[in-house]
């Protein structure tokens, strides 16, 4: 059928008229409702940040409790080792100190306990749990002839003469050696004015009053014979000065150099600490 050219004209007016969905306003609201639904996910992550803020602060102050438990738990397993390791020490100590005296008495040697050791078993009943030593002095040792005799009378230990480069040069003492620990055996020299010097390597800070010491005495200790000062109290006393008896960790006494020593320094420090080697 053939159109005229008015009804051809309708047609093309009619064609080239926007639909309604190509509208400019429903372009803008199509627009806009991505805005909006941009804009809800954006404050749902903003609040979803916000609410994982105090799950995270838990998770933080739960971390530091147990790291604080854990270090709480592993001080209380060092000290608690540190206290096995010096029974178990001192026990050896006691063991060697009942060899070993007897062994001196039976070589005819002069001997004393001395020192912290002496201050433990006088004052204490026992020797000083902390400590990792016995001391002994011998009066005019003959060091190769007592090195001889106890390393034929205790071959259960090791006994060596020994030459300390801290010293004066011309220091030598004995020491017997057990599996924790060892016993010094200093010399001792009788002075022109009645002293005694008990020879560490540390010069007149160890001379003592040779009426305090001599002549020795035997006590009895634990079911074994021991030689001590023939003044327990009055020797103590010019060791360790008039509060003795007051129990004090690493005193050294009168004994300024052996205080002073690094070691004796850190091991104070570390006694605050609540940790004592």
């Amino acid at each position: 059928m053939m159109l005229d050219s008015s009804e051809v004209e309708d047609q093309e007016k009619h064609a080239s008229k926007p639909s309604k969905s190509d509208h400019p306003h429903k372009q803008r609201g199509h627009h806009h409702h991505r805005g909006h639904e941009e804009h809800h996910q954006r404050f749902r992550g903003t609040t979803t940040s916000k609410s994982n803020q105090p799950a995270t602060n838990a998770c933080t102050q739960q971390q530091a409790s147990l790291a604080a438990v854990g270090a709480v738990a592993a001080y209380g397993a060092l000290r608690g080792s540190i206290k096995i390791f010096h029974h178990a020490r001192r026990a050896m100590l006691r063991q060697l100190l009942f060899d070993l005296c007897p062994a001196l008495h039976e070589g005819g040697h002069r001997y004393w306990l001395d020192f912290g050791s002496l201050l433990g078993v006088h004052r204490d009943g026992d020797l000083i749990l902390h400590d990792n030593d016995i001391d002994l002095a011998i009066l005019d040792p003959q060091w190769d002839q007592l090195h001889s005799h106890l390393s034929t009378s205790l071959p259960q230990y090791t006994v060596k003469l020994e030459f300390p480069s801290d010293a004066d040069g011309e220091t030598t003492f004995l020491r017997v050696y057990c599996l924790l620990g060892f016993a010094d055996v200093f010399g001792a020299l009788e002075l022109e004015d009645k002293r005694l010097l008990v020879d560490c390597g540390h010069g007149e800070l160890n001379c003592i009053s040779t009426e305090l010491v001599l002549p020795t005495k035997s006590i009895e200790w634990k079911g074994v014979k021991i030689q001590v000062p023939r003044d327990l109290n009055g020797a103590l006393h010019a060791r360790y000065g008039p509060t003795w008896r007051v129990p004090r960790y690493m005193d050294k006494g009168a004994d300024t150099v052996e205080g002073n020593k690094t070691y004796a320094r850190v091991f104070r420090a570390l006694s605050k600490l609540g940790i004592r080697l």
